[in-house]
């Protein structure tokens, strides 16, 4: 299991840090809890990337995301640009 905070203050600390106990959280925070398919799929990206630690590769792809436009971030696939946007149950619902 790893366990990550988001720090929402970010003119104190890092806003991402891996932290060692659970019990280690506060209320400027979002604890995260990655296991299993995800903490696979999180070490390997680190490995393949060559991040120093787990939560630099979460940095970096947060990066990312906030630089998309209309929700879709573009990749290079076999020769030509993919477009990547998230499946419809991981997006709030408007009322």
């Amino acid at each position: 299991m790893l366990v990550i905070k988001i720090n929402l203050n970010y003119n104190k600390h890092m806003a991402l840090r891996v932290i060692s106990k659970i019990e280690e959280k506060s209320a400027d925070g979002i604890i995260l809890d990655v296991n299993n398919g995800d903490l696979k799929v999180l070490k390997e990206i680190k490995e393949k990337w060559g991040f120093k630690s787990e939560a630099d590769a979460l940095r970096y792809a947060l990066s990312v995301l906030r630089q998309a436009e209309n929700q879709v971030v573009y990749i290079d696939r076999e020769g030509g640009k993919v477009g990547l946007a998230p499946s419809e149950e991981l997006i709030e619902k408007k009322q």
